[in-house]
């Protein structure tokens, strides 16, 4: 069964580009270390790494399933549990991907390059030169500024004032997702007071 698994994954990592795997890289930040990502340059050797954490298994492949879910690979995901693997145990999605990098990944995926550019205007006074190279995409700038703490999953104020002078329609994104994560929030304070009732 491991070399079956084995098989899915080099499967996968075949069919992912390059831009693919960084945004592998970028959605399973928060489940590995910075320091370990920044090694990884394939998916065969992020799939190494989560593997070893124990965060991906063929008794439990739904963080990969979740991942391909997230990047709209639905014919991949289709290809997987039909013809060369078959998930055991009525495994079904789980979320191991916080809500807040899902947004990110969301917002990175409906920004134009001219978008790109200038919210890396906007950031000119904010973050170095250097981070903001040609080359740099969005996510890689996302990790810049929750480097230098200009953003993260309760400070979302500078991305959503620099969203709100790029794209508009996009600011509602943020903001649907700060009244989400508000309620629920809220639903797990009510849980902890019934708890203690």
């Amino acid at each position: 069964m491991d070399l079956e698994f084995q098989r899915v994954l080099l499967k996968v990592q075949e069919s992912l580009t390059g831009d693919e795997v960084q945004d592998l890289v970028f959605l399973c930040s928060d489940l590995l270390s910075l320091k370990d990502l920044s090694t990884v340059s394939s998916a065969g050797q992020l799939f190494s790494l989560l593997e070893k954490r124990n965060q991906l298994s063929c008794e439990d492949p739904s963080l990969l399933l979740e991942l391909l879910r997230i990047m709209k690979r639905n014919s991949l995901i289709r290809n997987l549990t039909s013809d060369d693997y078959k998930q055991t145990n009525g495994t079904t999605y789980s979320q191991q991907i916080s809500p807040y990098r899902q947004l990110l990944y969301e917002l990175s995926e409906s920004i134009c390059e001219q978008d790109l550019k200038n919210i890396k205007f906007l950031l000119l006074k904010t973050l170095s030169r250097k981070k903001l190279e040609k080359d740099t995409t969005l996510l890689q700038l996302f990790l810049d500024m929750e480097k230098e703490d200009l953003l993260g999953e309760h400070n979302l104020d500078v991305l959503q004032k620099i969203i709100a002078d790029i794209n508009p329609s996009l600011e509602k994104r943020i903001i649907q997702y700060k009244t989400e994560r508000y309620e629920r929030e809220l639903q797990g304070d009510k849980l902890i007071l019934c708890v203690k009732c």
